[in-house]
Protein backbone atom coordinates (compact mmCIF):
# COMPACT_ATOMS: atom_id res chain seq x y z
CA UNK A 1 0.00 0.00 0.00
CA UNK A 2 2.67 2.17 0.93
CA UNK A 3 4.86 1.88 -2.61
CA UNK A 4 1.32 2.26 -4.14
CA UNK A 5 0.34 5.46 -2.38
CA UNK A 6 4.16 6.61 -3.22
CA UNK A 7 4.00 6.18 -6.77
CA UNK A 8 0.32 8.18 -6.95
CA UNK A 9 2.44 10.74 -5.19
CA UNK A 10 5.33 11.19 -7.38
CA UNK A 11 2.13 10.53 -10.41
CA UNK A 12 0.71 13.69 -8.91
CA UNK A 13 3.86 15.88 -8.53
CA UNK A 14 4.91 15.04 -11.88
CA UNK A 15 1.70 16.54 -13.43
CA UNK A 16 1.03 19.56 -11.11
CA UNK A 17 4.52 20.52 -11.43
CA UNK A 18 4.10 20.74 -15.18
CA UNK A 19 0.55 22.67 -15.20
CA UNK A 20 2.26 25.27 -12.73
CA UNK A 21 4.41 26.45 -16.02
CA UNK A 22 3.17 28.60 -18.88
CA UNK A 23 1.36 26.67 -21.25
CA UNK A 24 4.15 26.10 -24.09
CA UNK A 25 6.11 24.37 -21.18
CA UNK A 26 3.84 22.79 -19.53
CA UNK A 27 2.79 20.61 -22.90
CA UNK A 28 6.58 19.94 -23.47
CA UNK A 29 6.93 19.11 -19.47
CA UNK A 30 3.69 16.55 -20.25
CA UNK A 31 4.77 15.36 -23.31
CA UNK A 32 8.41 14.41 -21.54
CA UNK A 33 6.80 12.90 -19.30
CA UNK A 34 4.96 10.21 -21.23
CA UNK A 35 8.09 9.77 -23.32
CA UNK A 36 10.16 9.13 -21.00
CA UNK A 37 8.54 5.77 -19.43
CA UNK A 38 5.38 7.96 -17.87
CA UNK A 39 2.61 6.31 -20.59
CA UNK A 40 3.34 3.04 -19.43
CA UNK A 41 1.55 3.84 -16.01
CA UNK A 42 -2.42 3.75 -16.90
CA UNK A 43 -2.98 7.06 -14.59
CA UNK A 44 -0.56 9.10 -15.57
CA UNK A 45 -1.47 8.68 -19.44
CA UNK A 46 -4.70 9.50 -18.94
CA UNK A 47 -4.21 12.37 -16.40
CA UNK A 48 -1.63 13.83 -19.12
CA UNK A 49 -3.38 13.50 -21.82
CA UNK A 50 -6.54 15.11 -20.74
CA UNK A 51 -4.47 18.09 -19.68
CA UNK A 52 -2.66 17.82 -23.35
CA UNK A 53 -6.46 17.83 -24.56
CA UNK A 54 -7.35 20.96 -23.59
CA UNK A 55 -3.77 22.68 -23.79
CA UNK A 56 -3.26 21.09 -27.93
CA UNK A 57 -0.47 21.36 -29.94
CA UNK A 58 0.77 17.93 -29.04
CA UNK A 59 -1.49 15.63 -30.88
CA UNK A 60 0.72 14.62 -33.63
CA UNK A 61 3.36 14.49 -32.13
CA UNK A 62 2.24 12.13 -29.43
CA UNK A 63 0.15 10.19 -32.17
CA UNK A 64 3.04 9.71 -34.31
CA UNK A 65 5.28 7.62 -31.30
CA UNK A 66 6.47 4.59 -32.23
CA UNK A 67 5.23 3.58 -28.49
CA UNK A 68 2.39 2.22 -28.34
CA UNK A 69 1.77 3.60 -24.78
CA UNK A 70 2.72 6.86 -25.77
CA UNK A 71 0.48 6.98 -28.99
CA UNK A 72 -2.21 5.63 -26.60
CA UNK A 73 -2.33 9.05 -24.93
CA UNK A 74 -2.14 10.64 -27.93
CA UNK A 75 -6.09 8.87 -28.41
CA UNK A 76 -6.42 9.53 -25.40
CA UNK A 77 -5.90 13.16 -26.05
CA UNK A 78 -7.88 13.45 -29.38
CA UNK A 79 -11.20 11.59 -27.67
CA UNK A 80 -10.99 14.28 -24.58
CA UNK A 81 -10.63 16.99 -27.17
CA UNK A 82 -13.60 16.25 -29.04
CA UNK A 83 -15.44 14.90 -26.15
CA UNK A 84 -14.79 17.86 -24.01
CA UNK A 85 -15.53 20.31 -26.94
CA UNK A 86 -12.50 22.13 -26.16
CA UNK A 87 -11.31 24.96 -28.74
CA UNK A 88 -8.65 22.34 -29.33
CA UNK A 89 -10.80 19.93 -31.19
CA UNK A 90 -9.97 21.04 -34.71
CA UNK A 91 -6.50 20.48 -34.39
CA UNK A 92 -7.09 17.22 -32.62
CA UNK A 93 -9.50 16.21 -35.87
CA UNK A 94 -6.77 17.75 -38.04
CA UNK A 95 -4.27 15.39 -36.07
CA UNK A 96 -5.96 12.64 -36.95
CA UNK A 97 -6.99 12.97 -40.54
CA UNK A 98 -3.22 13.23 -40.83
CA UNK A 99 -2.11 9.93 -38.97
CA UNK A 100 -4.86 7.94 -40.50
CA UNK A 101 -3.76 8.48 -44.04
CA UNK A 102 -0.45 7.26 -42.62
CA UNK A 103 -0.83 5.57 -39.78
CA UNK A 104 2.42 4.20 -37.31
CA UNK A 105 0.49 0.86 -36.89
CA UNK A 106 0.29 -1.76 -39.17
CA UNK A 107 -3.63 -2.19 -37.59
CA UNK A 108 -4.94 1.22 -37.10
CA UNK A 109 -8.42 0.10 -35.83
CA UNK A 110 -7.69 2.29 -32.67
CA UNK A 111 -7.62 5.25 -35.17
CA UNK A 112 -10.89 4.04 -37.13
CA UNK A 113 -12.79 3.74 -33.52
CA UNK A 114 -11.79 7.51 -33.01
CA UNK A 115 -13.38 8.32 -36.25
CA UNK A 116 -16.49 6.85 -36.10
CA UNK A 117 -17.39 8.24 -33.03
CA UNK A 118 -15.92 11.85 -33.70
CA UNK A 119 -15.35 12.11 -37.22
CA UNK A 120 -17.76 14.06 -40.18
CA UNK A 121 -17.33 13.41 -44.01
CA UNK A 122 -14.43 15.51 -44.30
CA UNK A 123 -12.62 12.55 -42.83
CA UNK A 124 -13.41 10.91 -46.73
CA UNK A 125 -9.76 11.82 -48.51
CA UNK A 126 -7.93 10.34 -45.47
CA UNK A 127 -10.12 6.90 -45.20
CA UNK A 128 -9.52 6.65 -49.00
CA UNK A 129 -6.10 6.67 -48.88
CA UNK A 130 -6.07 4.33 -45.93
CA UNK A 131 -8.04 2.31 -48.23
CA UNK A 132 -5.49 2.50 -50.91
CA UNK A 133 -3.16 0.70 -48.72
CA UNK A 134 -1.88 -2.78 -49.97
CA UNK A 135 -2.45 -5.82 -46.99
CA UNK A 136 -4.51 -3.94 -44.86
CA UNK A 137 -6.21 -6.57 -42.19
CA UNK A 138 -9.53 -7.24 -43.30
CA UNK A 139 -11.03 -5.67 -40.12
CA UNK A 140 -9.73 -1.93 -40.69
CA UNK A 141 -11.07 -2.00 -44.42
CA UNK A 142 -14.30 -3.20 -42.82
CA UNK A 143 -14.50 -0.31 -40.38
CA UNK A 144 -13.22 1.81 -42.85
CA UNK A 145 -16.22 1.15 -44.72
CA UNK A 146 -19.01 1.19 -41.92
CA UNK A 147 -17.96 4.92 -41.15
CA UNK A 148 -18.40 5.41 -45.13
CA UNK A 149 -21.66 4.02 -44.77
CA UNK A 150 -22.31 5.16 -41.57
CA UNK A 151 -21.90 9.29 -42.73
CA UNK A 152 -23.76 8.52 -45.59
CA UNK A 153 -21.22 8.63 -48.05
CA UNK A 154 -21.39 6.90 -51.60
CA UNK A 155 -19.09 3.86 -50.68
CA UNK A 156 -20.52 1.16 -52.68
CA UNK A 157 -18.81 0.18 -55.20
CA UNK A 158 -16.13 0.43 -52.64
CA UNK A 159 -18.06 -2.50 -50.48
CA UNK A 160 -18.55 -3.91 -53.43
CA UNK A 161 -14.62 -4.37 -54.16
CA UNK A 162 -14.38 -5.26 -50.79
CA UNK A 163 -16.60 -8.09 -50.78
CA UNK A 164 -15.46 -9.88 -53.84
CA UNK A 165 -11.45 -9.50 -52.58
CA UNK A 166 -13.10 -11.48 -49.44
CA UNK A 167 -14.49 -13.95 -51.53
CA UNK A 168 -11.58 -14.78 -53.48
CA UNK A 169 -10.07 -15.14 -50.01
CA UNK A 170 -12.33 -17.34 -48.91
CA UNK A 171 -13.02 -19.26 -51.91
CA UNK A 172 -8.70 -19.73 -51.70
CA UNK A 173 -8.31 -20.46 -47.65
CA UNK A 174 -6.27 -17.88 -47.11
CA UNK A 175 -8.49 -15.77 -44.76
CA UNK A 176 -7.68 -15.60 -41.40
CA UNK A 177 -9.19 -13.26 -37.86
CA UNK A 178 -6.95 -12.33 -34.78
CA UNK A 179 -10.01 -11.81 -32.98
CA UNK A 180 -13.91 -12.26 -32.88
CA UNK A 181 -14.68 -8.58 -33.22
CA UNK A 182 -12.38 -8.52 -36.57
CA UNK A 183 -15.22 -11.11 -37.72
CA UNK A 184 -18.02 -9.02 -36.84
CA UNK A 185 -16.81 -6.47 -38.80
CA UNK A 186 -16.65 -8.21 -41.46
CA UNK A 187 -20.01 -9.67 -41.65
CA UNK A 188 -21.32 -6.07 -41.11
CA UNK A 189 -19.99 -5.13 -44.52
CA UNK A 190 -20.91 -8.57 -46.55
CA UNK A 191 -24.04 -7.68 -47.10
CA UNK A 192 -23.02 -5.32 -49.79
CA UNK A 193 -21.58 -8.04 -52.25
CA UNK A 194 -24.69 -9.62 -51.49
CA UNK A 195 -25.21 -13.59 -50.20
CA UNK A 196 -22.41 -14.66 -52.95
CA UNK A 197 -21.72 -18.40 -52.56
CA UNK A 198 -18.15 -17.35 -50.72
CA UNK A 199 -20.01 -15.34 -48.51
CA UNK A 200 -22.66 -17.80 -47.16
CA UNK A 201 -19.60 -20.31 -47.04
CA UNK A 202 -18.36 -17.86 -44.41
CA UNK A 203 -21.45 -17.33 -42.57
CA UNK A 204 -22.29 -20.96 -42.79
CA UNK A 205 -18.92 -21.86 -40.88
CA UNK A 206 -20.05 -19.24 -37.84
CA UNK A 207 -23.60 -20.39 -37.32
CA UNK A 208 -22.68 -22.79 -34.58
CA UNK A 209 -19.50 -21.30 -33.13
CA UNK A 210 -19.09 -21.05 -29.10
CA UNK A 211 -18.28 -17.75 -29.62
CA UNK A 212 -21.78 -15.64 -28.78
CA UNK A 213 -20.74 -12.34 -30.95
CA UNK A 214 -19.34 -14.23 -33.84
CA UNK A 215 -22.51 -16.47 -34.02
CA UNK A 216 -25.00 -13.66 -33.35
CA UNK A 217 -23.90 -11.62 -36.18
CA UNK A 218 -23.49 -14.75 -38.51
CA UNK A 219 -27.44 -15.39 -38.02
CA UNK A 220 -28.26 -11.88 -38.08
CA UNK A 221 -26.57 -11.17 -41.47
CA UNK A 222 -28.45 -14.79 -42.84
CA UNK A 223 -31.36 -12.60 -41.54
CA UNK A 224 -31.15 -9.46 -43.80
CA UNK A 225 -29.85 -11.76 -46.58
CA UNK A 226 -33.35 -13.50 -46.06
CA UNK A 227 -34.56 -15.60 -49.07
CA UNK A 228 -31.14 -15.31 -50.80
CA UNK A 229 -29.77 -16.86 -47.71
CA UNK A 230 -31.95 -20.37 -48.40
CA UNK A 231 -28.91 -22.81 -48.80
CA UNK A 232 -27.87 -22.40 -45.22
CA UNK A 233 -30.71 -24.14 -43.93
CA UNK A 234 -29.70 -27.46 -44.30
CA UNK A 235 -26.90 -26.41 -41.72
CA UNK A 236 -29.27 -25.00 -39.31
CA UNK A 237 -31.54 -28.11 -40.14
CA UNK A 238 -28.53 -30.46 -39.06
CA UNK A 239 -28.17 -27.94 -35.75
CA UNK A 240 -32.04 -28.63 -34.85
CA UNK A 241 -31.39 -32.73 -35.39
CA UNK A 242 -28.23 -33.04 -33.11
CA UNK A 243 -29.69 -33.02 -29.32
CA UNK A 244 -26.21 -32.04 -28.61
CA UNK A 245 -26.06 -28.43 -30.24
CA UNK A 246 -29.93 -28.22 -29.76
CA UNK A 247 -29.54 -27.48 -26.50
CA UNK A 248 -27.14 -24.51 -27.11
CA UNK A 249 -28.22 -23.21 -30.72
CA UNK A 250 -31.83 -24.44 -31.10
CA UNK A 251 -33.78 -21.07 -30.63
CA UNK A 252 -31.01 -19.12 -32.77
CA UNK A 253 -31.45 -21.38 -35.42
CA UNK A 254 -35.20 -21.60 -35.47
CA UNK A 255 -35.71 -17.66 -35.66
CA UNK A 256 -33.42 -17.87 -38.34
CA UNK A 257 -34.82 -20.46 -40.62
CA UNK A 258 -38.22 -18.18 -40.15
CA UNK A 259 -36.39 -15.96 -42.15
CA UNK A 260 -34.62 -17.62 -45.04
CA UNK A 261 -36.50 -20.30 -46.62
CA UNK A 262 -38.58 -19.12 -49.09
CA UNK A 263 -40.96 -22.35 -48.90
CA UNK A 264 -40.70 -23.90 -45.61
CA UNK A 265 -41.63 -27.42 -44.64
CA UNK A 266 -44.69 -27.38 -43.20
CA UNK A 267 -44.07 -31.01 -41.67
CA UNK A 268 -40.75 -30.19 -40.42
CA UNK A 269 -41.97 -27.08 -38.45
CA UNK A 270 -44.87 -29.08 -37.06
CA UNK A 271 -42.06 -31.38 -35.89
CA UNK A 272 -40.71 -28.55 -34.34
CA UNK A 273 -43.43 -27.37 -32.14
CA UNK A 274 -43.55 -30.74 -30.57
CA UNK A 275 -39.60 -30.20 -29.66
CA UNK A 276 -38.41 -32.19 -26.68
CA UNK A 277 -36.43 -28.98 -25.94
CA UNK A 278 -39.15 -26.12 -24.49
CA UNK A 279 -37.07 -23.34 -26.15
CA UNK A 280 -37.21 -24.14 -29.32
CA UNK A 281 -41.23 -24.76 -29.03
CA UNK A 282 -41.44 -21.74 -27.55
CA UNK A 283 -39.08 -19.84 -30.27
CA UNK A 284 -40.95 -21.95 -33.08
CA UNK A 285 -44.42 -20.36 -32.20
CA UNK A 286 -43.27 -16.99 -31.99
CA UNK A 287 -41.05 -17.26 -35.39
CA UNK A 288 -44.74 -17.87 -37.16
CA UNK A 289 -45.30 -14.70 -37.15
CA UNK A 290 -43.32 -14.62 -40.41
CA UNK A 291 -45.51 -17.15 -42.01
CA UNK A 292 -48.23 -14.68 -42.34
CA UNK A 293 -50.73 -15.18 -45.34
CA UNK A 294 -49.04 -19.04 -45.56
CA UNK A 295 -52.74 -20.99 -45.19
CA UNK A 296 -50.98 -24.37 -44.40
CA UNK A 297 -49.00 -23.08 -41.89
CA UNK A 298 -51.54 -21.27 -40.00
CA UNK A 299 -53.59 -24.18 -39.81
CA UNK A 300 -50.57 -26.65 -38.72
CA UNK A 301 -50.26 -23.84 -35.87
CA UNK A 302 -54.19 -23.53 -35.05
CA UNK A 303 -54.44 -27.17 -34.67
CA UNK A 304 -51.45 -27.49 -32.29
CA UNK A 305 -52.67 -25.19 -29.76
CA UNK A 306 -54.50 -27.46 -27.58
CA UNK A 307 -51.30 -29.80 -27.44
CA UNK A 308 -48.97 -26.94 -27.04
CA UNK A 309 -51.10 -25.66 -23.94
CA UNK A 310 -51.35 -29.09 -22.27
CA UNK A 311 -47.08 -28.78 -23.32
CA UNK A 312 -46.84 -25.35 -21.78
CA UNK A 313 -49.58 -23.56 -20.52
CA UNK A 314 -47.61 -20.35 -20.17
CA UNK A 315 -47.31 -20.67 -24.16
CA UNK A 316 -51.01 -18.99 -23.85
CA UNK A 317 -49.49 -15.61 -24.20
CA UNK A 318 -47.25 -16.49 -27.24
CA UNK A 319 -50.14 -17.92 -28.99
CA UNK A 320 -51.70 -14.81 -28.44
CA UNK A 321 -49.41 -12.44 -29.48
CA UNK A 322 -48.50 -14.61 -32.58
CA UNK A 323 -52.13 -15.04 -33.96
CA UNK A 324 -52.82 -11.30 -33.45
CA UNK A 325 -49.64 -10.64 -35.96
CA UNK A 326 -50.94 -12.94 -38.21
CA UNK A 327 -53.88 -11.21 -38.32
CA UNK A 328 -56.78 -14.13 -38.41
CA UNK A 329 -59.95 -14.06 -38.40
CA UNK A 330 -61.69 -13.70 -34.86
CA UNK A 331 -64.04 -16.60 -35.81
CA UNK A 332 -61.30 -18.75 -35.73
CA UNK A 333 -59.91 -17.68 -32.81
CA UNK A 334 -62.45 -17.09 -30.66
CA UNK A 335 -63.08 -21.06 -29.39
CA UNK A 336 -59.13 -21.29 -28.46
CA UNK A 337 -60.11 -18.44 -25.68
CA UNK A 338 -56.07 -16.96 -25.96
CA UNK A 339 -54.88 -13.78 -24.01
CA UNK A 340 -55.56 -9.98 -25.47
CA UNK A 341 -52.73 -8.00 -25.72
CA UNK A 342 -51.11 -6.44 -22.05
CA UNK A 343 -52.49 -2.78 -21.73
CA UNK A 344 -51.78 -2.25 -18.51
CA UNK A 345 -47.86 -1.20 -18.63
CA UNK A 346 -48.07 -0.50 -14.85
CA UNK A 347 -49.00 -3.71 -14.06
CA UNK A 348 -46.70 -5.55 -16.86
CA UNK A 349 -44.23 -3.69 -15.17
CA UNK A 350 -44.56 -4.99 -11.92
CA UNK A 351 -44.88 -8.77 -13.04
CA UNK A 352 -41.75 -8.23 -14.96
CA UNK A 353 -39.71 -7.50 -12.08
CA UNK A 354 -41.41 -9.85 -10.01
CA UNK A 355 -41.20 -12.85 -12.69
CA UNK A 356 -37.41 -11.99 -13.24
CA UNK A 357 -35.97 -11.65 -9.71
CA UNK A 358 -37.74 -15.41 -9.29
CA UNK A 359 -35.72 -17.22 -11.43
CA UNK A 360 -32.79 -19.36 -10.98
CA UNK A 361 -29.17 -18.12 -12.83
CA UNK A 362 -30.04 -20.50 -15.39
CA UNK A 363 -32.78 -19.81 -16.24
CA UNK A 364 -32.16 -16.47 -16.96
CA UNK A 365 -29.62 -17.41 -19.08
CA UNK A 366 -32.06 -19.45 -21.38
CA UNK A 367 -35.18 -16.73 -21.04
CA UNK A 368 -32.24 -14.64 -22.28
CA UNK A 369 -31.31 -16.64 -25.40
CA UNK A 370 -35.18 -16.32 -26.57
CA UNK A 371 -35.36 -12.67 -25.39
CA UNK A 372 -32.10 -12.18 -27.97
CA UNK A 373 -34.73 -13.17 -30.52
CA UNK A 374 -37.32 -11.09 -30.22
CA UNK A 375 -35.12 -7.82 -29.65
CA UNK A 376 -33.75 -8.68 -33.22
CA UNK A 377 -37.83 -9.46 -34.11
CA UNK A 378 -38.40 -6.36 -33.08
CA UNK A 379 -36.17 -4.62 -34.66
CA UNK A 380 -34.44 -3.24 -32.07
CA UNK A 381 -31.22 -3.61 -34.09
CA UNK A 382 -32.03 -1.08 -36.69
CA UNK A 383 -30.83 1.81 -34.36
CA UNK A 384 -29.36 -0.39 -31.50
CA UNK A 385 -26.38 -1.92 -31.26
CA UNK A 386 -24.90 -4.73 -28.26
CA UNK A 387 -21.01 -4.04 -29.43
CA UNK A 388 -19.30 -1.76 -27.53
CA UNK A 389 -19.63 1.47 -30.02
CA UNK A 390 -22.80 3.54 -29.65
CA UNK A 391 -24.64 4.06 -33.05
CA UNK A 392 -25.69 7.03 -34.76
CA UNK A 393 -29.01 6.41 -34.26
CA UNK A 394 -29.06 5.58 -29.97
CA UNK A 395 -26.38 4.24 -27.50
CA UNK A 396 -24.70 0.87 -27.56
CA UNK A 397 -26.61 -1.42 -24.93
CA UNK A 398 -23.28 -3.14 -24.29
CA UNK A 399 -23.44 -2.87 -20.23
CA UNK A 400 -26.86 -1.95 -19.59
CA UNK A 401 -27.48 -5.09 -17.81
CA UNK A 402 -25.89 -3.43 -15.18
CA UNK A 403 -28.74 -1.14 -14.72
CA UNK A 404 -31.88 -2.43 -12.38
CA UNK A 405 -34.69 -4.77 -14.02
CA UNK A 406 -36.89 -1.53 -12.95
CA UNK A 407 -34.83 0.91 -15.17
CA UNK A 408 -34.75 -1.30 -18.07
CA UNK A 409 -38.72 -2.44 -17.99
CA UNK A 410 -39.86 1.57 -17.71
CA UNK A 411 -36.92 2.53 -20.98
CA UNK A 412 -38.87 0.09 -22.92
CA UNK A 413 -42.61 1.49 -22.16
CA UNK A 414 -41.55 4.79 -21.81
CA UNK A 415 -38.90 5.60 -24.50
CA UNK A 416 -39.48 9.20 -24.58
CA UNK A 417 -39.51 9.36 -20.30
CA UNK A 418 -35.73 9.66 -20.41
CA UNK A 419 -33.58 10.35 -23.04
CA UNK A 420 -29.79 10.33 -23.50
CA UNK A 421 -28.13 13.65 -24.22
CA UNK A 422 -27.61 13.87 -27.37
CA UNK A 423 -29.99 11.24 -28.96
CA UNK A 424 -33.16 13.96 -29.00
CA UNK A 425 -35.32 13.65 -32.10
CA UNK A 426 -35.42 16.61 -34.25
CA UNK A 427 -38.07 17.78 -36.72
CA UNK A 428 -36.27 19.87 -39.99
CA UNK A 429 -38.40 21.93 -42.27
CA UNK A 430 -36.67 22.60 -45.61
CA UNK A 431 -36.92 25.80 -47.48
CA UNK A 432 -38.95 23.58 -50.30
CA UNK A 433 -41.49 22.41 -47.47
CA UNK A 434 -39.68 19.27 -46.58
CA UNK A 435 -40.43 17.84 -43.14
CA UNK A 436 -37.65 15.85 -41.78
CA UNK A 437 -37.80 13.88 -38.29
CA UNK A 438 -34.86 12.06 -36.70
CA UNK A 439 -31.57 12.81 -34.83
CA UNK A 440 -29.20 15.13 -36.59
CA UNK A 441 -25.63 15.33 -36.99
CA UNK A 442 -23.70 18.15 -37.86
CA UNK A 443 -21.78 17.16 -40.89
CA UNK A 444 -19.66 20.47 -42.28
CA UNK A 445 -21.97 22.90 -44.26
CA UNK A 446 -24.82 20.18 -43.95
CA UNK A 447 -26.75 18.04 -41.64
CA UNK A 448 -27.86 14.33 -42.00
CA UNK A 449 -31.18 13.79 -40.39
CA UNK A 450 -30.91 10.25 -39.29
CA UNK A 451 -34.18 8.01 -38.95
CA UNK A 452 -34.09 3.48 -38.65
CA UNK A 453 -34.77 3.12 -42.48
CA UNK A 454 -33.26 6.13 -43.91
CA UNK A 455 -30.17 9.22 -43.89
CA UNK A 456 -30.77 12.29 -45.53
CA UNK A 457 -28.24 15.07 -46.02
CA UNK A 458 -29.62 18.89 -45.83
CA UNK A 459 -27.60 21.90 -46.57
CA UNK A 460 -27.46 24.22 -43.85
CA UNK A 461 -28.94 27.09 -46.08
CA UNK A 462 -31.70 24.87 -47.19
CA UNK A 463 -32.91 24.67 -43.44
CA UNK A 464 -36.07 27.13 -42.68
CA UNK A 465 -36.31 26.16 -39.19
CA UNK A 466 -34.94 23.11 -36.37
CA UNK A 467 -37.25 21.72 -33.30
CA UNK A 468 -36.18 19.50 -30.38
CA UNK A 469 -39.06 17.25 -30.32
CA UNK A 470 -37.97 15.63 -26.50
CA UNK A 471 -39.38 12.43 -28.33
CA UNK A 472 -37.17 9.21 -28.29
CA UNK A 473 -36.43 7.98 -31.87
CA UNK A 474 -37.45 4.18 -30.46
CA UNK A 475 -41.16 3.75 -30.73
CA UNK A 476 -43.72 3.42 -28.23
CA UNK A 477 -46.16 0.05 -27.79
CA UNK A 478 -43.62 -2.13 -28.16
CA UNK A 479 -44.83 -4.22 -25.46
CA UNK A 480 -48.58 -4.83 -27.24
CA UNK A 481 -46.87 -6.49 -30.06
CA UNK A 482 -45.16 -9.54 -27.52
CA UNK A 483 -46.94 -11.60 -25.36
CA UNK A 484 -46.56 -11.21 -21.69
CA UNK A 485 -43.78 -14.05 -21.43
CA UNK A 486 -41.73 -12.80 -24.04
CA UNK A 487 -42.16 -9.26 -22.97
CA UNK A 488 -39.96 -10.69 -19.72
CA UNK A 489 -37.59 -12.77 -22.49
CA UNK A 490 -36.43 -9.63 -23.77
CA UNK A 491 -35.84 -7.93 -20.40
CA UNK A 492 -33.76 -10.83 -19.49
CA UNK A 493 -31.22 -10.41 -22.52
CA UNK A 494 -31.29 -6.99 -21.73
CA UNK A 495 -29.87 -7.42 -18.19
CA UNK A 496 -27.65 -10.39 -19.66
CA UNK A 497 -25.75 -7.38 -21.16
CA UNK A 498 -22.99 -7.10 -18.55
Amino acid sequence: MARSLAKDENRSVQVAAALALPDAEARKALVAALSRGGAGDEHLRYEAAWHLARLGGAFQELLADPHAATALAGLIAVDGACYENFPTKPEALAALKAILAAPASDDPKSLLTLVQMHGDMTFRPAIEALLAKPDLPPAVVGRALLFLRAKGGPARKLEEKFAASLADAVDAGTLSFDKPDDLVAVFALLEAGGPTPAALKLIGKQLGTANREVRDAAHALARRFGPKAEPLAKNLWAVLGDEKKVAAFGPEAVATLARIEPKPDAEKWRELLAAKDAAVRTEAVRAWRAFKGNTALTDILLREVPALLKADPELADDLGAVTRALELPVERLKPLTLPAAVTDKDALARDTATALAKLTPAERTRRAVLGQQAFERASCTKCHTTATQTTELAPSLKGIGGQKIEYLVESVLHPSKVIKLGFEAETVRTTDSRTLTGLVRDDGDAILVLAADATVRVLKADIEKRTVTKLSVMPEGLDTALGRREFEDLIAYLASLK
